[in-house]
Protein backbone atom coordinates (compact mmCIF):
# COMPACT_ATOMS: atom_id res chain seq x y z
CA UNK A 1 0.00 0.00 0.00
CA UNK A 2 1.45 3.24 -1.09
CA UNK A 3 1.87 5.98 1.47
CA UNK A 4 -0.81 8.55 1.24
CA UNK A 5 0.18 12.10 1.26
CA UNK A 6 -2.09 14.47 3.17
CA UNK A 7 -2.57 17.95 2.25
CA UNK A 8 -1.92 20.62 4.79
CA UNK A 9 -5.63 21.11 5.38
CA UNK A 10 -6.21 17.44 5.92
CA UNK A 11 -3.27 17.26 8.24
CA UNK A 12 -4.65 20.08 10.39
CA UNK A 13 -8.06 18.45 10.35
CA UNK A 14 -6.63 15.15 11.55
CA UNK A 15 -4.64 16.84 14.30
CA UNK A 16 -7.65 18.90 15.35
CA UNK A 17 -9.79 15.79 15.52
CA UNK A 18 -7.21 13.98 17.58
CA UNK A 19 -6.96 16.93 19.95
CA UNK A 20 -10.69 17.05 20.37
CA UNK A 21 -10.84 13.35 21.12
CA UNK A 22 -8.06 13.56 23.66
CA UNK A 23 -9.55 16.68 25.19
CA UNK A 24 -12.93 15.04 25.55
CA UNK A 25 -11.37 11.97 27.08
CA UNK A 26 -9.32 14.12 29.47
CA UNK A 27 -12.41 16.13 30.41
CA UNK A 28 -14.31 12.93 31.14
CA UNK A 29 -11.41 11.69 33.28
CA UNK A 30 -11.29 14.99 35.14
CA UNK A 31 -15.01 14.75 35.85
CA UNK A 32 -14.58 11.23 37.12
CA UNK A 33 -11.66 12.25 39.31
CA UNK A 34 -13.55 15.24 40.68
CA UNK A 35 -16.48 12.98 41.58
CA UNK A 36 -14.14 10.56 43.32
CA UNK A 37 -12.52 13.45 45.15
CA UNK A 38 -15.91 14.65 46.33
CA UNK A 39 -16.82 11.18 47.51
CA UNK A 40 -13.54 10.87 49.37
CA UNK A 41 -13.99 14.26 50.99
CA UNK A 42 -17.51 13.33 52.07
CA UNK A 43 -16.27 10.06 53.50
CA UNK A 44 -13.52 11.94 55.30
CA UNK A 45 -16.10 14.30 56.78
CA UNK A 46 -18.03 11.31 58.10
CA UNK A 47 -14.89 9.89 59.64
CA UNK A 48 -14.00 13.24 61.21
CA UNK A 49 -17.51 13.58 62.62
CA UNK A 50 -17.41 10.02 63.94
CA UNK A 51 -14.04 10.64 65.54
CA UNK A 52 -15.34 13.83 67.16
CA UNK A 53 -18.37 11.95 68.48
CA UNK A 54 -16.17 9.19 69.90
CA UNK A 55 -13.87 11.74 71.47
CA UNK A 56 -16.84 13.51 73.02
CA UNK A 57 -18.22 10.23 74.40
CA UNK A 58 -14.79 9.38 75.82
CA UNK A 59 -14.51 12.82 77.44
CA UNK A 60 -18.01 12.52 78.88
CA UNK A 61 -17.24 9.06 80.24
CA UNK A 62 -14.03 10.33 81.83
CA UNK A 63 -15.84 13.32 83.34
CA UNK A 64 -18.64 11.07 84.60
CA UNK A 65 -16.04 8.91 86.33
CA UNK A 66 -14.42 11.96 87.92
CA UNK A 67 -17.83 13.25 89.05
CA UNK A 68 -18.71 9.84 90.49
CA UNK A 69 -15.45 9.68 92.44
CA UNK A 70 -16.01 13.23 93.71
CA UNK A 71 -19.54 12.31 94.75
CA UNK A 72 -18.27 9.27 96.65
CA UNK A 73 -15.64 11.36 98.41
CA UNK A 74 -18.18 14.06 99.26
CA UNK A 75 -20.58 11.45 100.62
CA UNK A 76 -17.82 9.94 102.75
CA UNK A 77 -16.91 13.38 104.08
CA UNK A 78 -20.59 14.15 104.71
CA UNK A 79 -21.13 10.93 106.68
CA UNK A 80 -17.95 11.52 108.66
CA UNK A 81 -19.15 15.05 109.46
CA UNK A 82 -22.58 13.66 110.38
CA UNK A 83 -21.07 11.14 112.82
CA UNK A 84 -18.82 13.77 114.38
CA UNK A 85 -21.56 16.36 114.76
CA UNK A 86 -24.17 13.89 116.06
CA UNK A 87 -21.66 12.75 118.70
CA UNK A 88 -21.05 16.37 119.73
CA UNK A 89 -24.79 17.06 119.97
CA UNK A 90 -25.39 13.85 121.95
CA UNK A 91 -22.68 14.90 124.40
CA UNK A 92 -24.00 18.46 124.71
CA UNK A 93 -27.68 17.47 125.00
CA UNK A 94 -28.05 13.78 126.00
CA UNK A 95 -31.85 14.04 126.23
CA UNK A 96 -32.24 15.38 122.69
CA UNK A 97 -33.43 12.64 120.34
CA UNK A 98 -31.37 12.52 117.14
CA UNK A 99 -34.00 11.83 114.49
CA UNK A 100 -33.20 11.41 110.81
CA UNK A 101 -34.59 14.86 110.02
CA UNK A 102 -32.59 16.45 112.84
CA UNK A 103 -29.47 14.59 111.72
CA UNK A 104 -29.92 15.87 108.15
CA UNK A 105 -30.32 19.44 109.39
CA UNK A 106 -27.28 19.15 111.62
CA UNK A 107 -25.02 17.86 108.85
CA UNK A 108 -26.30 20.51 106.42
CA UNK A 109 -25.36 23.40 108.75
CA UNK A 110 -22.38 25.57 108.02
CA UNK A 111 -19.58 25.43 110.59
CA UNK A 112 -20.59 28.84 111.96
CA UNK A 113 -24.26 27.90 112.36
CA UNK A 114 -23.40 24.53 113.92
CA UNK A 115 -21.03 26.11 116.45
CA UNK A 116 -23.79 28.51 117.51
CA UNK A 117 -26.32 25.66 117.67
CA UNK A 118 -23.98 23.55 119.81
CA UNK A 119 -23.27 26.48 122.11
CA UNK A 120 -27.00 27.01 122.71
CA UNK A 121 -27.49 23.32 123.54
CA UNK A 122 -24.58 23.36 126.00
CA UNK A 123 -25.94 26.48 127.67
CA UNK A 124 -29.35 24.84 128.16
CA UNK A 125 -27.75 21.66 129.50
CA UNK A 126 -25.61 23.68 131.92
CA UNK A 127 -28.67 25.49 133.28
CA UNK A 128 -30.48 22.18 133.76
CA UNK A 129 -27.56 20.75 135.75
CA UNK A 130 -27.27 23.75 138.11
CA UNK A 131 -31.01 24.01 138.86
CA UNK A 132 -32.00 22.21 142.12
CA UNK A 133 -35.58 20.99 142.71
CA UNK A 134 -37.24 22.33 145.92
CA UNK A 135 -37.58 19.12 147.99
CA UNK A 136 -39.34 20.68 151.01
CA UNK A 137 -41.80 22.53 148.77
CA UNK A 138 -41.30 25.73 150.77
CA UNK A 139 -41.01 27.90 147.70
CA UNK A 140 -37.42 28.77 148.45
CA UNK A 141 -34.63 28.49 145.96
CA UNK A 142 -32.85 25.47 147.45
CA UNK A 143 -29.91 26.00 145.15
CA UNK A 144 -29.47 29.35 146.93
CA UNK A 145 -29.99 27.65 150.32
CA UNK A 146 -27.30 25.13 149.45
CA UNK A 147 -24.96 27.92 148.43
CA UNK A 148 -25.70 29.85 151.66
CA UNK A 149 -25.04 26.72 153.73
CA UNK A 150 -21.77 26.21 151.92
CA UNK A 151 -20.82 29.83 152.61
CA UNK A 152 -21.69 29.42 156.32
CA UNK A 153 -24.91 31.41 156.19
CA UNK A 154 -27.97 30.24 158.12
CA UNK A 155 -31.45 30.30 156.72
CA UNK A 156 -33.58 32.84 158.64
CA UNK A 157 -36.47 31.54 160.75
CA UNK A 158 -39.90 31.65 159.21
CA UNK A 159 -42.54 33.92 160.61
CA UNK A 160 -45.68 32.49 162.19
CA UNK A 161 -47.69 33.82 159.29
CA UNK A 162 -45.78 31.51 156.93
CA UNK A 163 -47.64 28.49 158.28
CA UNK A 164 -45.38 27.39 161.20
CA UNK A 165 -46.30 27.38 164.89
CA UNK A 166 -43.96 29.08 167.43
CA UNK A 167 -42.30 26.80 169.91
CA UNK A 168 -44.41 28.02 172.83
CA UNK A 169 -47.69 27.79 170.94
CA UNK A 170 -46.84 24.33 169.70
CA UNK A 171 -46.20 23.17 173.27
CA UNK A 172 -49.56 24.42 174.56
CA UNK A 173 -51.44 23.24 171.50
CA UNK A 174 -50.20 19.70 171.92
CA UNK A 175 -50.57 19.67 175.75
CA UNK A 176 -46.81 19.30 176.14
CA UNK A 177 -44.36 21.66 177.81
CA UNK A 178 -40.89 22.52 176.84
CA UNK A 179 -38.07 21.88 179.25
CA UNK A 180 -37.89 25.58 180.32
CA UNK A 181 -41.60 25.82 180.85
CA UNK A 182 -41.64 22.65 182.98
CA UNK A 183 -38.85 24.01 185.16
CA UNK A 184 -40.76 27.25 185.69
CA UNK A 185 -43.89 25.40 186.79
CA UNK A 186 -41.98 23.25 189.32
CA UNK A 187 -40.30 26.33 190.77
CA UNK A 188 -43.68 28.00 191.12
CA UNK A 189 -45.18 25.03 192.97
CA UNK A 190 -42.25 24.87 195.33
CA UNK A 191 -42.54 28.58 196.11
CA UNK A 192 -46.27 28.25 196.79
CA UNK A 193 -45.64 25.25 199.09
CA UNK A 194 -43.11 27.20 201.17
CA UNK A 195 -45.51 30.14 201.47
CA UNK A 196 -48.25 27.86 202.84
CA UNK A 197 -45.92 26.30 205.41
CA UNK A 198 -44.75 29.68 206.67
CA UNK A 199 -48.30 31.05 206.94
Amino acid sequence: MADRTFTEGEHYALVDDAVKRETAAAATRVTELEAQTTELKNANDVLVAEKAAETQRADQAAQALVDFKDQIEQEKAREARRAERVAQVAEAAPLLEITEDRSDRIVAMTDEVFDSYLSDLREVAAKAKTKVIDPDNDGDDDSKDAKDAKDGKKKPFQKASEGTIPRESAAFASGEQTDNQGAGTVMGLMGASRALRSA
